[in-house]
Order: structure tokens, then sequence, then C-alpha cells
């Protein structure tokens, strides 16, 4: 083993097209024993300049690398044309463990149009916790068409408690665009599971991933804000498939004036991913606070085919929120017990307020706590077609 730490710049740097080298089994930023920080000054692994096909880590065992402590980054890929590299079996900003913070500033950055580059494999998860800010990082455009995937971000190396990184689990921003995050487990970090924002940032896809719970979507390991958040320009992302619960605000948040075209499908939005109970944080009455939010004039918001429940509140259209379609959902299906009663979502399963111009149509409004569908400050919109179940008060304007 190699302990690669104390450089005055980075620990490892494969630049001009380098290829096909392989990193494996060493301590970067680390001392020998991979308990302590031995800092080097910016990126323990950097890849630019069109380098290619190059491997950190592997699949066999010992083949992982950890790489902590570093002043910048755990990696950083930048640049086009650096592309199909790979990152699989670290631990990156964690203790040798796996679960004890032994952080970079950040974990992974991807940058300046690298693309194509894969960030885990179903027998490679990376671990990528315990960073100063977040996780993994896709900025900028050109940044396209990379995969994060099969990691635990925001947690231990079981996945069962937070080793939070200090910002978001994955951020993409800054025009980043046709990256897949999936069938990762992002949980326990300080601020959002995942960040999306910024013009140009489109046709990202958040896809079975665990967000809020432990492994396999059960269980509370809760994100200290939202599950996901979609903002400030970012347009026609999708989040679909995934098991959203436990997290401290919102399960989903979409907001902000040119936030449009953004999907919100088929996900399991406070419950677990059986759909058998409402995933319920130690000390809290409901899962999500919010499950899904579209605010401050967010625009043509897609919410289908989503069960919703064990939230305080299951779907919210607020701030002039407009052209947003709540269709074939099944809102507060699933019950608890919280003092009062047993609810599907504790006070209302739809909440439109200040909000016009949208579609509330074809689900099943159960079990709410305090009414089902409520429009204050704003009209009627009921398309007509939903199926009420026991709610103490249906309907009200």
């Amino acid at each position: 083993r190699n302990i690669i730490s104390g450089n005055q710049s980075n620990g490892l740097w494969l630049t001009s097209g380098a290829s096909s080298e392989v990193i494996e089994g060493n301590f970067i930023g680390t001392d020998v024993s991979g308990t302590y920080a031995i800092p080097n000054s910016n990126d323990g692994v950097l890849i630019n300049a069109g380098s290619s096909n190059n491997l950190i880590g592997g699949t066999a065992a010992g083949a992982g690398n950890v790489i902590s402590g570093n002043t910048n980054a755990g990696v950083t890929f930048s640049d086009s044309g650096t592309a199909y590299n790979a990152v699989y079996g670290n631990y990156i900003g964690t203790d040798v463990t796996g679960n004890a913070a032994l952080g970079n500033h950040y974990g992974i950055q991807v940058y300046y149009g690298a693309s194509d580059n894969t960030i885990g494999t179903a027998s490679g998860r990376n671990v990528i916790s315990g960073n100063g800010w977040d996780g993994v990082q896709l900025f900028y455009g050109g940044t396209s068409n990379n995969t994060v995937q099969y990691d635990n971000i925001g947690t231990n190396a079981a996945g069962t408690a937070s080793v939070a990184n200090g910002g978001s689990g994955v951020a993409i921003a800054g025009s980043a665009n046709n990256n897949f995050v999936q069938y990762s487990l992002i949980s326990g970090n300080t601020y959002d599971g995942v960040y999306v924002s910024d013009p140009g940032t489109t046709n990202n896809w958040i896809y079975v991933d665990d967000i809020g719970t432990g492994p396999g979507g059960f269980g509370s390991v809760s994100n200290g804000t939202n599950g996901v958040v979609i903002q400030s320009y970012a347009s026609s992302n999708s989040v679909e498939y995934s098991t959203i619960s436990g997290n401290l605000e919102d399960g989903v948040l979409v907001q902000g004036s040119g936030t449009n075209n953004n999907a919100v499908n088929f996900n399991n939005i406070g419950v677990n991913a059986a759909v058998s109970e409402v995933v319920l944080p130690t000390g809290r009455p409901y899962s999500n606070f919010i499950g899904v939010e579209v605010s401050n004039n967010a625009n043509g918001t897609d919410v289908a085919g989503n069960n919703i429940s064990g939230n305080a509140v299951g779907v919210q259209l607020d701030g002039a929120a407009t052209g947003t379609s709540v269709l074939n959902n099944a809102i507060g299906t699933v019950t608890f017990s919280v003092a009062g009663g047993t609810y599907g979502n504790s006070q209302y399963d739809v909440y439109v307020i200040g909000s016009s111009g949208n579609n509330i149509d074809d689900n099943t409004i159960a079990n709410a706590g305090v009414v089902g569908i409520l429009f204050q400050g704003s009209p009627n919109q009921d398309g007509g077609h939903n199926t009420f179940i026991n709610n103490r008060t249906n309907e009200q304007s």
C-alpha cells in the first residue's frame, strides 16, 4: 500500500490525455493507519485535460482507496474530453473503517465539461461521506452523461447511520445536464440529499434512489433539509421511482421562477420502499414535513403516480405555483398514529395556497387529519375525479 499524503499540490495527477491508468489500494491524504489526516494541499486525485479510461479503485478485495483529509476534493474530474473514467469501491471522506468522518473539503467534483464518467457500480459501492461540503458535485456546462450510482452518500459503510457531508449529498448546478444519479443511498447529509439548480441545468435524472432512509428504503437516516430540491431556473429534470422519506423539511421541493417542466413521478414519499409503513425519524410526528412542495412561481411541474403518506402535508402548491399537474397519486393511503388519531398525512393531503392554474385530478385522497384538499386564497382546482376516503373533511375552499 502507498501512502500518498502531505504533498504541496495534488496527491496524484493524471493529465494531458493520460489513459488506462489504475489507482488502487492506496491511502491518499491520510497517515499509515487511515485514521488521521495528512492533507495533500489540493486534490487527492486530479484527472483533467482530456484524460480518459482511468480507474480509481476497483471491485476486487483491497482495490479500493481511502481518499480522505485532502484540502480541496478527494477526486476531481475536469475539462472536456476527460471521459470514461471510473471510481469504484473507495472510501472518500471517511477513515479506513468507513464509520468516522475524515473529510476532504469536497468528496468528488466533476467540472467544466467532464463527461461519461462513472462513480460507483453494483459490486464497487463508494462511501462518499464526512466531507466538509458536498459529497458529489456535477457542475458547469458540458458536464454531461456522468453517472453516480450504487453509492452511500452521507452515511457510514453499512448505510445505517449518518456520517454527514457538510453540504448536500449530490449537487448538480451551473448548466450540468443529462447526468444520472441512481441506485444510491443519499441520506444523513447536513443539507439536501440532492440539490439541482441554475439555468441550463436540464434533463438530469434522479432515479431509484433511497433519500433520507436507511438501506433498501427502510428506516430513517434523515437529510437535514430536503430530500431533493430543484430551483433557480433548473428545468426538465426528473425524480422517479425513488423512496424519499424521513427528511427534516420537504421530501421534494420545486421552487422559483423559471423552474419549469420538472417531473416528480412514481416515488414513495414519506413511506418505506414496500409502501407498508410510514418512515418516522426519531422524535418526530411525521416523515417529511411536506411530501412534495411546488412553490414561488415554479411552472409546469408533473406530480404523478406517487405514494405520498406520513407527512404533515402530502402535496403543497404555494407562492403562485402554476401549471402543476397532480395526477393519479395515492395520497394518505398508508396511515400512522400520532397524538389525536391515525392519519394518512397529519394535516392536509393537498394544500393549495395563493396559487392558480393547476390541475388536481384522479388521485386517491385519504385519511387526512384536517382536510383532504384545502384551497386557501386560491380558486378550486379539483378536476372532479378524485376519490375521497375517510378524511375529516374531504374538501374546503
